[in-house]
């Protein structure tokens, strides 16, 4: 049980990174669309990863605070998904970009605390 729930916190731990390198080079450079299909592709995978990991959690009666960052990650890709499709306001693209920064640093702290909340707890 440890070793699923440490595989998904290091997983969420590493999008959380992706989300704040994307978001950080969307501001600063042009991205090719071969980059952004295969990040979509990645993130789409982990939307389902946590819809699964949300079931999984559940099942297992695990404390809810580990139910928190699946149930963010799947909120957050909806929203960013209807978003997208509103970005064509270029005063959105930055607020979305600005958004993105500011969750993928939510997800890698939180992931961060609740792998250190695992550790405590061995």
């Amino acid at each position: 049980m440890n070793k699923i729930l440490k595989i998904y916190l290091y997983t969420a731990l590493v999008f959380g990174i992706i989300g704040l390198v994307d978001s950080t080079m969307a501001q600063v450079l042009q991205l090719p669309l071969l980059y952004f299909t295969i990040l979509s592709i990645l993130l789409f995978l982990f939307f389902l990863a946590n819809i699964a990991a949300v079931v999984f959690f559940f099942n297992k009666k695990l404390p809810r605070l580990f139910l928190i960052l699946p149930v963010y990650h799947i909120i957050a890709f909806l929203f960013f998904l209807s978003l997208s499709w509103l970005i064509k306001i270029d005063i959105l693209l930055k607020a979305s970009i600005t958004l993105g920064i500011l969750t993928s640093l939510f997800e890698t702290v939180f992931s961060l605390y609740l792998l250190s909340r695992l550790k405590q707890n061995k």
